[in-house]
């Protein structure tokens, strides 16, 4: 049991956290009502649209996809369809971090204590909103994960999904600029 304390705490924390999300409404900002109706448009078919036609180019439609994708595999509206991907996000983030301090080789009880604070800390409000950001951390730390297996074991493989999920990142938000080009950098 010990060896599956941080996969115990994680689908505790994400129990508790899809019961939190569905007792209460996601948040909504005017970017949210962009990329919900941008969403609601590629689910009818017509592509990375507004309400009046025009393309939408302020910002990558990652986000607008992957929600249309969620709304349709769950057959259910894009504002219910943002509370599951919003609880696999969060789910996914905490695993991946597990995974992070795991490859890092952080001991167990600080690992424990890093994923407490993670799962509940600020960013994690994030979470709470229909926004682009929830994706963009988990896709980001799938990236870093990645990353930091391919430094360790210097397997092309690794470099190979890292740059993949640069890319689904780059899609999801353009602050993803920065993070590759501190890989590149690297």
């Amino acid at each position: 049991m010990r060896k599956y304390i941080h996969l115990v705490i994680l689908v505790l924390f994400t129990l508790f956290f899809f019961y939190i999300i569905n007792k209460s409404p996601l948040g909504i900002l005017p970017d949210s009502l962009d990329y919900i109706e941008t969403s609601r448009n590629i689910k009818l078919g017509n592509g990375v649209v507004d309400d009046k036609g025009e393309l939408v180019n302020h910002w990558p439609p990652g986000y607008s996809l992957i929600l249309a994708g969620f709304s349709f595999i769950f057959n259910s509206e894009i504002i219910e369809s943002a509370k599951y991907l919003n609880t696999i996000s969060y789910f996914l983030f905490g695993l991946i971090m597990f995974l992070i301090f795991k490859e890092l080789r952080i001991k167990q009880v600080p690992s424990i204590f890093l994923l407490l604070f993670l799962m509940s800390s600020r960013p994690i409000t994030e979470y709470l909103i229909i926004n682009s950001e929830s994706v963009f951390v988990t896709i980001l730390s799938i990236m870093v994960w990645l990353f930091i297996k391919w430094i360790n074991r210097k397997q092309m493989i690794f470099l190979l999904f890292s740059g993949l999920f640069c890319g689904i990142l780059l899609l999801t938000r353009y602050a993803a600029f920065g993070f590759i080009i501190g890989i590149i950098l690297y």
